[in-house]
C-alpha cells in the first residue's frame, strides 16, 4: 500500500487527497514532501489493523480522479510467495487477494485499471495453495519473447540512448547468437558489449565482437550468474516435484538441443508417480 501510494505522489490531486485520510502524519505541503518520505509516512501509519482501510482509501481516491488510472504491481507472485514463506499459513495470501479482488470489484467501472506481473506466474502459486478462485477476475496473459524485429529494434535504441556505437549489422548478429528474443537476453548481451567496449578502450562495436562476447561472458561466469538467477526463479515457480521435472526437461533440451515428443512422453511416464497433474 506504502508503494501504491508513493506512485501516485506525482499525482497531485490523488496525493492531497489521501493526505488528509492520514490525518496528522501530512501536516507538510504535499509538494514539499518527497515521493520517498511521502511513503515512509504512510507506511509508519499502516499495521495489520489499519492497511485495508487505507489501501481501500488510497484505490477510492483513485477512482475518483476523474481521469482512468493504470495501476501495475509488478512482482506479485514473487510478493505473496514470500508472504507464505513467513509463516507457511495460505491465509495471509488468501486474505490479501480476496481484498484485492473484492475492493476492486467494489468500485466498478471507475476502478483502477489493475495489471499484475512477474516473473514467475500468479496462477501456480494459488494452484499450489487451493485459492485459485481468487484470481478468476484477472484475465492471463503470458508474454513471450520478442520476434527478430523487436529484439533488433530494442538493441539499436539500447545502443542509441547510452552512446554506444555499433557497427551495421551488429544488432542482428546479436539476435542470431542468441536464437531467440528473450527481453532480459537482449539487454544483458548489450551491457556486455557495452563493457567489452570501455575494456578494450575502442570506440565502436564490431559485429566480429559478438561472437567473442557470446562465448567470453554470456556463456562465461557472468552469463552463469544469470542463469543462476532464472534457476531461483524456477523454485519460487514450482514445488520441489516441480522443479525437479523443469530442471530435467532443461538439461535434456541443453543436451539434445530439442525438447522431443518421445522425450516428453518418457519424462511422463518417469514423473508420474509423483506429479498430480502431468501436463
Amino acid at each position: 500500500m506504502a508503494r501504491i501510494a508513493q506512485a501516485t505522489h506525482s499525482v497531485r490531486p490523488i496525493a492531497r487527497k489521501f493526505a488528509g485520510t492520514m490525518g496528522r502524519l501530512f501536516t507538510d505541503n504535499i509538494e514539499e514532501v518527497s515521493a520517498l518520505d511521502f511513503r515512509v509516512k504512510v507506511r509508519g501509519n499502516l499495521d495489520a489493523g489499519t492497511w485495508r482501510r487505507h489501501g481501500e482509501q488510497l484505490l477510492r481516491d483513485c477512482a475518483e480522479f476523474g481521469k482512468p488510472v493504470l495501476l501495475a504491481i509488478d512482482e506479485l507472485p514473487i510478493f505473496l510467495k514470500r508472504m507464505h514463506a513467513n509463516d507457511g499459513d495460505p491465509h495471509r495470501v488468501e486474505e490479501f487477494l480476496s481484498w484485492l479482488r473484492g475492493t476492486v470489484q467494489q468500485l466498478g467501472d471507475d476502478a483502477p485499471v489493475l495489471i499484475v506481473s512477474g516473473s514467475v506466474g500468479l496462477q501456480p502459486l494459488v494452484r499450489r495453495l487451493g485459492i485459485s478462485d481468487r484470481i478468476n477476475h484477472l484475465y492471463p496473459y503470458r508474454l513471450g519473447p520478442w520476434d527478430r524485429a523487436t529484439s533488433i529494434k530494442c538493441f539499436e535504441h539500447l545502443a542509441k540512448s547510452n552512446g554506444v556505437p555499433v557497427e551495421s549489422g551488429v544488432a542482428q548478429a546479436v539476435y542470431i547468437a542468441l536464437g531467440i528474443g528473450i527481453p532480459h537476453h537482449v539487454q544483458s548481451f548489450f551491457a556486455r558489449l557495452s563493457d567489452f567496449l570501455a575494456i578494450q578502450g575502442r570506440s565502436q562495436v564490431k559485429v566480429a565482437d559478438v561472437k567473442e562476447v557470446y562465448r567470453t561472458e554470456l556463456l562465461g561466469p557472468s552469463g552463469q550468474n544469470d542463469l543462476a538467477h532464472y534457476e531461483s526463479r524456477l523454485r519460487d515457480a514450482f514445488d520441489e516435484d516441480g522443479y525437479s521435472v523443469a530442471m530435467k526437461i532443461l538439461a535434456e533440451a541443453a543436451i539434445q538441443r530439442v525438447f522431443t515428443t518421445e522425450a516428453r512422453r518418457n519424462l511422463i511416464i518417469a514423473c508420474d508417480p509423483i506429479m498430480d497433474d502431468p501436463s
